[in-house]
């Protein structure tokens, strides 16, 4: 087996890195040496109308996201030292953002907590089959855009899925990011189911969720 297909055969929570282009970097795991409040900002920046429906001050959200979130069950894009792309996987009942309630507590309280707790709850009822990988998050700083990054992030997913076995990857798009919806539609990928949220989509800036999906 060649280098390059042993890096490819690594599990998500390995280390492994790979070029992209010759101008950024994928990471994974303990590879990444960067700051998670970094990964935090992308998030946050990312899904900013999703963020603001929440009615989250900034500053607390970040410190939540960095919280939550897993470095070994994402690939991250690095450019000339600096972090500026970020693809979360979920693989079985493991998430890269998890959102357990006494994190929301320690932040919100008892009863914002609850409160959160609920779009959460929905939000996990959705796991993928034992062959399939989904992505739940995938955000390139705005600087960073139309270079690849994002396409070479979902590439990397794919490779990752391949080398597990997986026969599919999966996502969820809002109906409202146009952007993303061409991009994984280029990428093979094509919606097989479409659920409404009516009770934050005003605020949030979306009318609806795509199940999108991609056979390997």
């Amino acid at each position: 087996m060649s280098p390059a297909q042993r890096a490819t055969e690594r599990p998500a929570g390995a280390i492994g890195r790979e070029a992209l282009r010759g101008e950024a970097e994928i990471t994974t795991g303990s590879a990444w040496r960067g700051d998670r409040r970094a990964l935090a900002v992308l998030l946050y920046d990312g899904y900013a109308k999703k963020s603001a429906a929440l009615r989250v001050d900034r500053e607390a959200a970040l410190g939540i996201l960095a919280e939550a979130l897993d470095p070994d069950r994402c690939f991250v894009a690095v450019k000339d030292g600096r972090t500026v792309g970020i693809v979360g996987l979920v693989v079985g009942d493991t998430r890269a953002l998890a959102f357990p309630f006494a994190l929301l507590r320690r932040h919100f309280g008892a009863l914002r907590a609850a409160a959160y707790s609920v779009p959460l709850l929905v939000r996990s009822w959705d796991r993928p089959s034992a062959d399939e990988i989904e992505f739940e998050t995938l955000a390139v700083e705005p600087s960073a855009r139309h270079q690849g990054i994002g396409t070479s992030l979902v590439r990397r997913v794919e490779s990752h899925a391949r080398a597990r076995g997986c026969r599919s990857v999966g996502l969820e798009v809002v109906d409202s990011n146009e952007a993303a919806i061409r991009l994984y539609s280029r990428l093979g990928y094509a919606i097989v189911k479409t659920r409404r949220y009516a009770f934050v989509t005003r605020q949030a800036g979306f009318g609806a969720c795509h199940r999108m999906r991609k056979y390997l």
